[in-house]
């Protein structure tokens, strides 16, 4: 009997992962999907990252480009393979005058915000920490609101005031599924305050791991709210 050591099993996983076995059912769902298309599409994801910031360039651009990466990571998601750049071109087109809509609207509640904070120092007015973590809170959940909006513009085709209500409808429906969201925006935020060393990260693959992220959890809501998609 031939006797298998440490590297010829290492190697009978490597060229035979379990993908390949007829018996092998991909995980559907949950963190093990995430993984599971993190290490089986790498590659692609790393072109859709480098796609997506070429197309952010022109920066009246950069909802367009959201909406058509959003498209892409939820069709790998779903279905498990996608054409990365028919998709993402197709969508970039579909979405862009909506893109500028939402993109306007978005920009313009946090100018608010903004010129509202800024009021308030500029007249010495000191804020109670209950407004502190009231416009916190408010700055929070927007963000994810937009998570929730930008993936219902990247695959349903629907009104922009559908969009802006069902967004909204789903953050707050889903007090899970909006929990969750916070996980990627937490670990974006911690790979902006170390901007300096994670740049290369941003270029290679940053932003495709973190919509993979939050498509992955939002994938799990959209079916039983909404039944109306694009063509996958």
């Amino acid at each position: 009997m031939q006797k298998t050591n440490f590297l010829n099993k290492y190697f009978a996983k490597l060229y035979n992962p379990p993908e390949a076995s007829k018996d092998f059912t991909p995980p559907a769902l949950g963190i093990r999907r995430f993984f599971y298309l993190l290490r089986t599409q790498l590659g692609k994801l790393v072109f859709l990252n480098l796609l997506f910031i070429l197309f952010c360039i022109p920066i009246v651009t950069i909802p367009a480009s959201i909406a058509a990466l959003n498209h892409v990571i939820l069709l790998l998601v779903r279905n498990g393979e996608c054409s990365i750049w028919k998709d993402f071109k197709d969508e970039f087109k579909t979405s862009f005058l909506k893109g500028i809509v939402i993109g306007g609207v978005g920009l313009a509640i946090f100018a608010l915000l903004g010129y509202t904070i800024w009021l308030y120092n500029s007249l010495n007015f000191d804020l109670s920490i209950f407004a502190v973590t009231v416009l916190i809170a408010l700055i929070i959940f927007l963000l994810i609101y937009l998570d929730y909006l930008f993936v219902l513009l990247g695959f349903f085709d629907m009104p922009l005031k559908a969009l802006f209500k069902n967004a909204a409808l789903l953050a707050i429906a889903e007090p899970l599924c909006t929990l969750k969201l916070l996980i990627p925006r937490m670990l974006f935020g911690l790979t902006l305050f170390y901007f300096m060393y994670t740049f290369p990260i941003y270029l290679i693959l940053l932003f495709s791991i973190m919509q993979l992220a939050k498509c992955n959890i939002i994938n799990r809501v959209l079916d039983s709210h909404i039944t109306t998609s694009k063509t996958v």
